[in-house]
């Protein structure tokens, strides 16, 4: 199982690919074999921002097509987290337009689901342990 987890929007966002010249021919080929098995446009660049995104989609596509291992990406969403707080609604509209800047509007990405949990703070989850012993 693979699991991604992000406490609000911008944290899906990042540098993109710095891989050094040899290993990016590597990356790129990985990310273009996942396009294709996924439908997505070869245009469609997944070396930006959302690099860690396709990264991931990479490594589930490998683990199932190429290794023949039963794998899954499970990405984490937490709601109202206390520093970023982010509401279902919220991360709904951000993951449509991440989706749509990955070139997978309306495709259904096998493998996967998305989970969404209800943030707390530490001492909360720390309180209750401590009154459930």
């Amino acid at each position: 199982m693979l699991i991604e987890a992000k406490s609000h929007p911008p944290e899906v966002y990042g540098g993109g690919c710095r891989a050094s010249s040899r290993s990016r021919q590597k990356i790129l080929a990985a990310l273009e074999r996942t396009k294709r098995w996924l439908g997505v446009p070869e245009a469609v660049d997944w070396t930006g921002p959302l690099y860690q995104s396709a990264n991931r989609l990479a490594h589930l596509y490998f683990f199932r097509e190429i290794a023949q291992v039963p794998a899954w990406l499970v990405n984490i969403y937490f709601l109202n987290d206390p520093h970023s707080p982010t509401r279902r609604q919220e991360w709904a509209a951000a993951l449509a337009q991440v989706k749509a800047e990955l070139g997978l509007t309306g495709v259904a990405v096998p493998y996967t689901a998305e989970l969404f949990l209800e943030a707390r703070e530490r001492r909360e989850l720390i309180g209750g342990q401590a009154r459930e012993r």
